[in-house]
């Protein structure tokens, strides 16, 4: 009986890991047009960036901060930054909000913009609107606290977005008014394509990259795109 149940249990993880290998490393023939990007904050711990570029990454998505205080910097942004692009991977960067209000969002764009002002970026400022404070908020607060941050961002002369996800967008933000104002970085785990039309898409949150010692999410753009436009309907 034991041997049987160890038999069984060793299927079970073999099927779990083939069907995790799956999900994480492959990419829908659809997709072979894409570039394969990650995103990365301290969660991740030291990362070796030739090892990452070696593994077949074209860029990364950099936090950069989180709240309205330029000392709210994320304390391996200035090293996965400079380490990233000296391995010839492009960057963006994202600001993790906790803004309550539109005054707490410009605050936290001018914050941004404090942090990233010495550095060149290739993809979008990226602003992740998700934490759970921010959640409760009405949709008419958290739609406009989005409108100011990217409209902030654009006015510094760079290119934004806003990271989110299918229940948010359907839900806890006015979209009609934000999109096509503003790009698209979709979160949507577990599904064959994005729900939503998007310039980037992170399709995992369970990635398996050479050179981070934890999983990282996954991200595709299309490599047809130059100056971060729609990503074309199929």
């Amino acid at each position: 009986m034991k041997k049987m149940k160890f038999i069984l249990f060793t299927c079970l993880m073999i099927l779990f890991n083939f069907i995790n290998y799956i999900n994480i490393k492959a990419i829908s023939p659809k997709f072979k047009d894409f570039d394969k990007g990650i995103d990365v904050s301290s969660w991740q711990q030291d990362i070796d960036w030739k090892q990452v570029k070696k593994s077949g990454i074209k860029f990364a998505m950099i936090r950069c901060g989180y709240g309205k205080s330029s000392n709210q910097i994320d304390r391996k942004f200035h090293n996965n930054i400079k380490q990233a692009q000296n391995a010839g991977i492009d960057v963006g960067v994202y600001h993790y909000s906790y803004a309550q209000s539109t005054d707490d969002a410009l605050e936290e764009a001018k914050s941004c913009i404090k942090i990233i002002k010495d550095y060149k970026l290739q993809y979008p400022v990226a602003f992740d609107i998700e934490d759970p404070s921010i959640e409760k908020l009405d949709k008419r607060i958290k739609t406009d606290i989005c409108d100011t941050f990217c409209t902030y961002i654009q006015e510094q002369g760079y290119k934004t977005c806003i990271y989110t996800n299918p229940n948010w967008l359907k839900n806890h933000l006015y979209y009609n008014e934000l999109f096509p104002k503003f790009d698209l970085w979709l979160a949507h785990w577990g599904v064959e394509k994005p729900s939503f039309p998007c310039i980037m898409w992170q399709y995992s949150s369970k990635g398996q990259i050479d050179g981070i010692n934890t999983y990282v999410d996954l991200n595709v753009i299309s490599n047809k795109i130059s100056n971060i436009n729609k990503v074309p309907k199929e």
